[in-house]
């Protein structure tokens, strides 16, 4: 892949970093864009992991990335940083200010902190006008005009947004599991799958399962998607209502495109980009409520678009 050709650069090397909720992923590429190595991570999201252990997970990319390539730190040129967590130019600045402090004295290239959706608009759009739908972990919706002004939907985190996530998904199924206990109705099938998911024997030693041991309730979403595929009534209940809410911050997003027509959408992250019942409703909702829009692959895998702004920073 040859882009940025007539750059001229002092140093040869570029790293592009996607961090997420609950895994991150780095390349280093030359300055043709062409990837020499690659390094995988756990979660970097600083309002989950906290700014010193983020740092030191992406710093560790870095070196990884390096160590594999045979290349000093000191020939990266510039390290763009897209992760979750990283919305708001405060996280960024402290998370930057982590960063360059485990990196001091070792490496002296442009660092950028950026949050992973405006990396997964770079990849996913490219040049062109569009919108991007993420749905992981937690969600969020970027939109990008033909002037190149990016717009914002959500992305506000697990406790107050993410609506359309694995977290909110899993964490509603969970709800209903309560309810149902609270109301003494009899096991269904999505309590059964809670109380074996979870390894507890009874619905009362859920919480303190999830929140004493610190248990990643997300990993429970893809669990309540396959029963909601079976047509269990609570949890295709919560499958439902979270493909709704995408759509109303969808009509949200297209008051920032008037007269749109044809215009691009991509649909990102582990609930969106896998083939799954949840996947297919929300598809499926996109076509029939919005005929305007034009469902598409991205351009690039997500990580490569933290290296095309990686090497927009020499320009």
């Amino acid at each position: 892949m040859k882009i940025f050709k007539n750059l001229k650069l002092q140093k040869k090397y570029f790293i592009g970093i996607e961090g997420g909720g609950t895994k991150s992923s780095a390349l280093l590429c030359n300055s043709e864009g062409k990837i020499i190595s690659q390094a995988k991570g756990k979660a970097t999201n600083p309002n989950v992991v906290g700014f010193e252990q983020s740092a030191k997970t992406i710093q560790k990319l870095i070196v990884d990335c390096c160590r594999k390539a045979k290349c000093p730190l000191q020939e990266i040129s510039s390290i763009v940083v897209g992760t979750a967590g990283g919305g708001n130019k405060t996280n960024q600045l402290r998370l930057k200010k982590e960063l360059q402090k485990f990196l001091s004295g070792k490496c002296f290239a442009k660092i950028t902190v950026s949050n992973d959706a405006k990396i997964a608009v770079e990849s996913a759009l490219g040049n062109k006008s569009g919108i991007v739908i993420i749905a992981g972990t937690g969600s969020i919706l970027y939109g990008k005009n033909k002037s190149g002004k990016t717009f914002r939907i959500g992305g506000y985190g697990k406790i107050i947004g993410d609506e359309g996530s694995g977290f909110a998904i899993a964490r509603d199924a969970l709800r209903e599991v309560t309810k149902s206990y609270d109301r003494k109705i009899a096991p269904t099938n999505l309590t059964n799958a809670a109380l074996k998911f979870f390894k507890v024997k009874s619905v009362e030693e859920l919480p303190s399962r999830i929140s004493k041991q610190s248990t990643d309730i997300t990993a429970f979403a893809p669990y309540v998607i396959q029963l909601a595929s079976k047509k269990d009534f609570q949890s295709l209940f919560v499958v439902e209502y979270h493909c709704n809410e995408l759509l109303q911050q969808l009509h949200l997003m297209l008051n920032n495109f008037p007269n749109a027509e044809k215009l691009s959408i991509v649909l990102l992250g582990g609930l969106l980009e896998n083939k799954n019942f949840y996947s297919e409703m929300v598809k499926e909702k996109i076509e029939q409520y919005f005929p305007q829009l034009n469902i598409r692959k991205p351009k690039y895998p997500a990580v490569y678009g933290a290296i095309l702004l990686s090497l927009k920073n020499v320009k």
